[in-house]
């Protein structure tokens, strides 16, 4: 099995970006004006308009919830790393003679 190399610097970026990325989706969409109500291509452009806002909503909602899971999963690896490095320390190094 290979090594695994996590670059917590690199997880807590992707975790901000995720976050960012939240913000501006929440804001993408604004409602359109497309003409009269009485048209039918209003109702199938605010239809569009509608189901855009629900899903950028929804993208902001996931990308918000990835990188709070990706900050803490930096958080407990940090943390694991930190405890497994006392133990090793504190091991008593064996000489077979």
């Amino acid at each position: 099995m290979g090594d695994l190399d996590v670059q917590l610097t690199g997880l807590r970026t992707f975790a901000a970006q995720c976050g960012s990325e939240a913000v501006e989706l929440s804001g993408a969409a604004a409602p359109v004006s497309a003409g009269p109500v009485f048209q039918p291509t209003t109702a199938a452009v605010t239809a569009v308009s509608a189901a855009v806002t629900a899903m950028a909503a929804r993208l902001s909602d996931r990308a918000e919830t990835t990188g709070v899971k990706m900050d803490a999963a930096a958080t407990t690896f940090a943390e694991q790393e930190r405890r497994s490095a006392t133990q090793i320390a504190a091991t008593t190094p064996t000489f077979l003679v």
